[in-house]
């Protein structure tokens, strides 16, 4: 007897209140900054996590437990870098939660005015690092973070829009802007965005990894409607999250979303080595692995299935996705006969 296996549904940048994420990239003097130490730290200075950035400024804290970020429990991120002033910002649940958009942290530099250009990273264009932002944009730019840290991602956009019609060759705000976008439900204008930065920088990842994201989710969106243009959004989406892989081979994101959309395509060989490879670069990546079970259901390849679903039930007994992955487990033993 043929038994009827669930599929898990996945979606971009989860977190859970167990076991939340703070991910984001550290910018200085017009560049990504690598290998600045990053933390999280309490009011009184004790430090719950800590990380550096990567060869392309980002960071990511895991594990961070989301009851503990509350108005009696202050938490910061904090960021010194030698030639850079500190940076001290408290933080609220809501920047765990984020919508899938990337924190960017800009460091003033001792001097901010006098500091050229440092830094020599290869997914950031020659035009970009040598763009001169009007501090007037940068104070649009950086009151758009706070209303955006206060979940008011209409005043943020606002700002942002000002932003870039003050400096049009600011990549970060384009990013943001587009970020603030899709939080509001904009997402043809997310797209125009993301396009701009794409145009501003076309060296950078986050523009096409954004631009895959919003592809991926609209043809979610399209799927679960029944409409016949899913497989073609799914494709609009595989185009620039391989131009993202392309840029940078080292996003587990971009990676992951890529094996989701190559799932959607029932191209599932592909779909597999692609998702293991964003687990190669990111161990801790729970929707890559809730979607590489997906696959092995789909090529019913069962034990495998089932290993990875018991797996990832040991990992994390708490994530959102473990009560339908534990449905699954006792499809597929059923199906096993164990």
């Amino acid at each position: 007897m043929r038994h009827a296996l669930g599929v898990v549904a996945v979606g971009f940048v989860l977190g859970t209140p167990a076991a939340a994420q703070l991910q984001g990239r550290v910018v200085g003097s017009g560049a990504e900054l690598i290998d600045v130490l990053v933390s999280l730290e309490r009011e009184t200075g004790q430090i719950v996590h800590q990380t550096f950035t990567s060869t392309r400024g980002t960071f990511r804290l895991e594990g961070v437990n989301l009851f503990s970020v509350s108005n009696n429990n202050p938490h910061y991120l904090v960021i010194r870098h030698e030639g850079y002033k500190a940076y001290r910002r408290r933080l609220q649940q809501l920047d765990f939660r984020g919508g899938g958009s990337v924190f960017t942290v800009f460091l003033e530099p001792e001097d901010r005015f006098a500091a050229g250009v440092d830094g020599d990273d290869p997914a950031v264009d020659v035009r970009q690092l040598q763009a001169a932002i009007p501090e007037s944009a940068f104070r649009e730019y950086t009151s758009a973070q706070q209303a955006t840290a206060e979940g008011d991602y209409q005043r943020a956009a606002e700002r942002l829009e000002r932003a870039v019609e003050i400096a049009p060759d600011y990549y970060d705000a384009w990013i943001e802007l587009g970020g603030r976008y899709d939080q509001l439900g904009r997402y043809e204008d997310a797209k125009a965005s993301y396009l701009n930065a794409n145009d501003v920088n076309p060296a950078g990842a986050l523009a096409p990894v954004n631009l895959g994201a919003l592809y991926y989710r609209q043809g979610e969106r399209e799927r679960a409607a029944g409409d016949a243009d899913a497989f073609g959004t799914y494709s609009l989406a595989e185009e620039w999250l391989r131009m993202a892989v392309d840029r940078n081979p080292a996003s587990a994101d971009a990676r992951f979303l890529l094996g989701a959309a190559l799932y959607r395509l029932d191209r599932y060989a592909e779909a597999e080595e692609t998702l293991t490879g964003a687990m190669a670069l990111d161990d801790a990546s729970s929707e890559a692995r809730v979607m590489l079970i997906n696959v092995y259901v789909r090529q019913n390849r069962y034990a495998a299935a089932l290993d990875e679903a018991v797996a990832f039930l040991g990992d994390y007994p708490d994530a959102p996705e473990s009560e339908a992955v534990g449905r699954v487990v006792s499809q597929l033993e059923a199906a096993l006969g164990r």
